[in-house]
């Protein structure tokens, strides 16, 4: 069983229509519930959207987001991680950053 329940949400409309039925399912099993923001792009309109839909629902966030990156898909298609396949990009800083985050939330 697991002590945290981590939600993965794109800044989309579909994502927030599918988010709250697990975050349901979770809170039912007594479950902590974070929602990582991924495929995001800082910078675009729906941003603000995402965060106040986080918001509205009450539920944490965590603070590290993860880049809409080509290098997600690509390591993923060579049975690879990002930090395999690009150890010094972004993305596999984002994944660093993501799971010491997730480490300190449990610890």
């Amino acid at each position: 069983a697991s002590d945290l329940v981590i939600i993965p949400i794109s800044p989309s409309p579909v994502d927030f229509w599918a988010t709250e039925p697990i975050i349901e399912i979770a809170k039912r099993a007594k479950k902590k519930v974070v929602i990582q923001i991924n495929r995001a792009n800082p910078r675009a309109k729906l941003m603000k959207k995402t965060y106040a839909y986080i918001k509205d629902l009450g539920m944490e966030k965590t603070n590290t987001l993860i880049g809409h990156r080509q290098i997600f898909v690509a390591s993923m298609g060579e049975g690879k991680t990002v930090i395999e396949k690009q150890s010094k990009g972004k993305a596999a800083q984002e994944i660093a950053e993501l799971s010491s985050e997730i480490y300190s939330t449990l610890h």
